[in-house]
Parts: structure tokens; sequence; C-alpha cells
């Protein structure tokens, strides 16, 4: 609040779809909502980077596990990405009425997971956000995607990875959405960023 009373800028808040608690951060939004001048809150983004769940077994917990069931992240698809997006949505839509949404921020513009929350009406993102790393410490210093100076400036790092858009950009378009690039060209090391 006190960030956003001395610079004349929007802000987004995501809200945290791994504990699957739509109504508790329901409240945070509005929460937040009141506590900022009015009209910065630009968007709630619901989830970040739910492409990944899947691959990360250590949100298992942040969600009850159902007797003689999977865990949640195993098999967490587009599609189950939907019902999330629509129960967080509903929720927040019941507190705040006219807040903007922000989805799926996912880490490649797969459109699998672009056209997830499509189709709903009010409860449409009207931005859609995708993350866009090209390096990672996660992998091993003899791989090409391991960050050094000289990949991190090179072609591929930059231009060639704007190019990889080619298919958001006309789809947001054609959605009456913004494409939103939320995170771009910084380097992933594990859950941190630099």
């Amino acid at each position: 609040a006190t960030l956003a009373s001395t610079v004349d800028t929007g802000m987004v808040l995501t809200v945290d779809l791994t504990v699957d608690r739509p109504g508790g951060e329901a409240a945070f939004a509005r929460t937040v909502a009141r506590a900022l001048p009015p009209r910065t809150l630009v968007a709630v983004e619901i989830g970040n980077e739910p492409d990944l769940y899947a691959g990360e077994p250590w949100l298992d917990g942040r969600r009850p596990r159902r007797p003689g069931r999977p865990p949640w992240t195993v098999g967490y698809t587009p599609s189950v990405y939907r019902h999330d997006y629509i129960r967080y949505a509903r929720a927040i839509r019941h507190v705040l009425p006219h807040v903007a949404f922000q989805a799926p921020d996912i880490t490649a513009p797969a459109p699998a997971w672009l056209q997830a929350p499509e189709g709903l009406g009010s409860l449409s993102p009207r931005l859609i956000a995708i993350h866009r790393y090209p390096l990672c410490y996660c992998l091993s210093p003899r791989s090409p995607l391991y960050p050094t100076v000289a990949r991190l400036l090179n072609y591929r790092a930059s231009a060639l990875l704007a190019s990889s858009l080619q298919f958001a950009v006309p789809y947001a378009a054609a959605h009456h959405a913004k494409l939103v690039v939320s995170e771009f060209n910084s380097i992933e090391i594990g859950r941190a960023h630099v």
C-alpha cells in the first residue's frame, strides 16, 4: 500500500492455487484490495505456473490426500487447472465483483494450457500471462541451458525466446485479452530467481 501510494502503478495479486482454498484466497484478495489505494489492483492472478505442478511433488502436502488416490500433483492437467480456476474465479468474483483475472501464468505458451480458462464469460482472464526462461541452474553445467554470460546474452536467450510467443500473441488478441510476459529472460535457480 505504501509503494502503491507513492508510485503510480497497477498491481497484480497472485493467489495460491496449490492450497485448494478458494474462499480463503478470495478473502485474502479482498483484504489486499481494501488496503491498496482505489483502482491499484489491476488483476488477480489465479495460480503460478500450474503447468509445472505435476513435476513438483513437494507441493503434495499442501492439499489433503484422499485415501486410495495418488497425490493431487500427479496428473495435474489443463482440464484440472480449468476446474480449479473456475472455483477460485467464482469465489474471488463474489468478493471483488469488478476485478480482472490473469491466467494461466504458465512457463511456455502451450495451447492446451492457454485454452484451459477460455470461454468462461466474465470469469475468463483479461490478461493472459506467460513466463519465459532461456536458461536454468537446475541443469548440469554441461547442458546448453546452463547459464553463462555468453548464453544469457546470445540470440537464443532473447530474440529466439521472444519468437516462442508466436502462438500466444494472436491467441490473446482473438480472445480480447492482453498478453503479459510477467517473467522474462532471468535465470531460474530452483525456486529462486536472479
